[in-house]
């Protein structure tokens, strides 16, 4: 019984750690889209102006 509280534990522990680094990389992703997205907007005011 405590193997399988242990095993579940460790696997509760590993699915919460993927998940953290799963939402931190879609964070990162969509960080960099609005910053592209900002440039490109920038530039093209230059542009148009």
């Amino acid at each position: 019984m405590a193997t399988s509280a242990a095993r579940s534990e460790v696997f509760t522990m590993v699915i919460s750690t993927a998940e953290y680094a799963f939402q931190a990389a879609n964070e990162q992703i969509f960080a960099k889209k609005n910053s592209l997205i900002f440039f490109l907007n920038l530039s093209l005011l230059n542009y148009s102006n």
